[in-house]
């Protein structure tokens, strides 16, 4: 009977060693993604910076007569911001789920705000676009007249 207590005591504490790598296993899966996510996050922050740097520096150049900041080009950059959305769908499910377990993303703060004002340069654009295409059709409805 010594012997079967042994192993019984053995067993337990090879369930408990086993239970407790799977447990560790288990956090570090959940930190690294959270880790992942926030990677993810400041990935999109850096590409929004460097985005609005070069969308500036064009304008600048434009105003300063030193480049021609083409239609082409400035629906080029539009369609850089459109892109940079794309993938906040998917990063906001991630984030979500993190939330909900408890976790905190150390730049989910600056990361929201860019998507708000991503959103916002979007709609001020596409607004302006509209704007300006009205004005031509307004104006050869006149010459029209």
């Amino acid at each position: 009977m010594t012997g079967n207590l042994c192993l019984n005591v053995a067993e337990r504490r090879v369930r408990e060693f086993a239970d407790e790598a799977d447990a560790l296993l288990a956090s570090h899966s959940e930190a690294m993604e959270c880790w992942k996510c926030q990677e993810l996050l400041q990935k999109g922050i850096d590409a929004y910076r460097w985005l609005t740097q070069a969308d500036a520096f064009l304008r600048e150049a434009d105003y300063q007569g030193v480049f021609d900041f083409s239609p082409e080009l400035q629906d080029a950059v539009n369609t850089l911001y459109q892109a940079w959305l794309q993938p906040c769908e998917f990063a906001e499910r991630r984030i979500v789920a993190l939330l909900e377990r408890g976790y905190q993303l150390d730049n989910l703060q600056e990361f929201r705000e860019i998507c708000e004002q991503v959103e916002e340069i979007i709609d001020n654009r596409e607004w302006r676009k509209a704007a300006a295409q009205a004005r031509i059709l307004a104006s050869s409805e006149d010459t029209d007249e």
